[in-house]
């Protein structure tokens, strides 16, 4: 991840202390569908790029149990301390968390992954292109790298409402109109609250100039990838964009092919 020096660690220090307060449901549903899709058998070796407090990455770890591995790698220090946390309290014994920059040069071996995860960090470095073939090295022919980033227009507050308006669904299901509407009540005044913690610093990194970051339309995407393509020694193919995420993020599945 990429911002300025001067904001960089106390930025991701405050913003991984109320990060994790992001429990709705279409992010909850984005993780467990990024690991579905990445994680085709409960087997081999995968990595997550810029795994902040490390939610996606304990889904694929939890995915493969025992069978497979799982590594983590961020730039903030913060972030690892948490991920290695969570991990701990699970007992998962298939996760290492690793500290480095996504950015750079990744400290992997060639052919080192069966599938890459980029969930909501990609559109943070400053090269994609070159980050794209960097990563593209690091799978294996056959393996997937999975990437999802905001769209040009995304809107945390159309995430809010799809989130509100499953838990009315799922309350009203359970409890009844009165009841239920009661027990939404309650909710909402909780995850507006959560909401308007997160929300100054998703402005910061969609609007701030101090920050690097590419919300971008598809169109944009697909030539960055395109240009990549042409340029990569290692030849891959390309699946998507699919929604995501409330219709706020474009996904991308990209395909390590045999040479």
């Amino acid at each position: 991840m990429i911002l300025s020096v001067a904001i960089n660690k106390s930025f991701w220090r405050l913003y991984f202390k109320v990060y994790d307060r992001n429990q709705s449901e279409p992010y909850l549903r984005l993780i467990k569908d990024g690991a579905r899709k990445l994680v085709k058998n409960p087997i081999g070796k995968y990595l997550e790029l810029g795994c902040g407090s490390g939610n996606p990455t304990l889904e694929i770890a939890r995915r493969l149990k025992a069978a497979g591995d799982v590594v983590g790698l961020d730039s903030s220090t913060d972030a690892i301390e948490l991920a290695q946390k969570k991990a701990s309290a699970e007992k998962l014994g298939n996760i290492t968390f690793v500290l480095g920059d996504m950015g750079k040069a990744l400290p992997f071996a060639d052919e080192s992954f069966d599938g890459i995860l980029a969930n909501n960090s990609f559109y943070l470095v400053s090269d994609p292109q070159k980050t794209l073939i960097e990563v593209i090295r690091l799978l294996k022919p056959g393996g997937s790298f999975l990437m999802t980033n905001p769209k040009e227009a995304a809107s945390s507050s159309a995430i809010f409402r799809e989130h509100l308006a499953i838990m009315k669904e799922r309350y009203f299901y359970r409890y009844g109109a009165v009841i239920g509407g009661v027990a939404l009540a309650g909710h909402t005044a909780r995850a507006l609250y959560n909401y308007s913690l997160l929300l100054p610093f998703q402005l910061v990194l969609k609007y701030s100039y101090k920050i690097e970051s590419h919300f971008w339309p598809a169109e944009k995407w697909e030539q960055v990838i395109e240009e990549a393509r042409r340029a990569s020694p290692y030849p891959f193919a390309v699946r998507g964009p699919f929604d995501a995420y409330a219709g706020q993020n474009h996904t991308y599945i990209i395909d390590r092919l045999p040479r």
